[in-house]
């Protein structure tokens, strides 16, 4: 029986808050070209799905869009979002 439900396993996504300050750790990396920490791109792997609604905001686009941080989202292996 257990082995049965260890096949039947199902995957939950977790949910993710979209909030542009849990990218704070990485506004040195943004702005200023530095390499991205490991928290830095923890948070943006963590804040992936959020980063085309960030890019959709008028207000966040031009820090979200900047070189350095397309740069540090490569640097961290995200996938850049395509709008």
């Amino acid at each position: 029986m257990i082995a049965i439900l260890l096949l039947c396993k199902v995957s939950v996504a977790k949910a993710v808050e979209c909030d542009v300050a849990e990218l704070a750790i990485c506004a040195p990396v943004f702005t200023l070209s530095q390499p991205p920490s490991k928290a830095c791109c923890s948070k943006v792997r963590e804040q992936q799905p959020c980063l085309y609604e960030y890019l959709k905001d008028p207000l966040l686009k031009p820090f979200v869009d900047f070189p350095y941080a397309r740069r540090a989202v490569k640097a961290c292996y995200v996938p850049s979002p395509k709008c």
